[in-house]
């Protein structure tokens, strides 16, 4: 299992946002979060799975793309040939459901 260390603002603290999935598309830029890392942790904070895509651009989520059931979380890693603004998308197939969003690097 590979080590995770969490990315800082300038105040020290954890940079990370809490997402509400629903069964519309939504979408966050990754730069919301103070910096672009290539690892990101994912949490589904709910009690439904969700799917989620990367993209450099605004990206739309469907139920075809990367599954992450409920309760569960997942590190991603971008390649560095993503080099644009690095947003994730996501959608419900049903009801409702919390993504947390956290970047940081592999150590």
């Amino acid at each position: 299992m590979s080590k995770f260390k969490l990315s800082t603002n300038a105040s020290n603290r954890t940079v990370g946002t809490t997402q509400s999935v629903t069964m519309t598309s939504g979408n966050y830029a990754l730069v919301g979060l103070g910096v672009i890392a290539n690892t990101i942790r994912l949490a589904n904070t709910g009690a439904v799975g969700l799917y989620y895509a990367f993209d450099d651009a605004a990206v739309t989520a469907t139920t075809n793309d990367v599954f992450l059931p409920a309760g569960s979380v997942e590190f991603v890693n971008l390649p560095d040939t993503m080099l644009g603004a690095r947003n994730v998308g996501f959608i419900c197939a049903s009801g409702s459901t919390g993504l947390n969003i956290t970047i940081g690097t592999e150590v």
